[in-house]
């Protein structure tokens, strides 16, 4: 593994560890960030790729969310989430 990489890994597990901590800690993100010093953007720019990290070790691949183009469909984003709502004549 070259530096770069075991850098990266390290900045990970540190992340990881401090995610742990405040999710343990009960706080909201914002408050949490304040006392421990923390970038509340850095914060969640290292969330995103905590999350990525872990999806890749288990395998798993995030796919776009698909929608038929013969129903009509409004999608309302939420977070990471993506909610399909299904509309049409058929169903009510």
């Amino acid at each position: 593994m070259n530096t770069k990489l075991a850098t990266r890994q390290i900045r990970l597990n540190e992340w990881a560890a401090i995610i742990k901590d405040c999710r343990a800690s009960g706080q909201k993100v914002d408050i949490y960030c304040e006392q421990h010093g923390l970038s509340r953007d850095a914060y969640y720019y290292w969330l995103r790729k905590v999350k990525e990290a872990a999806l890749k070790r288990a395998g798993f691949v995030e796919l776009p969310a698909l929608v038929s183009e013969q129903e009509s469909a409004k999608t309302v984003n939420k977070g990471t989430s993506v909610v399909v709502k299904h509309f049409c004549n058929t169903c009510g």
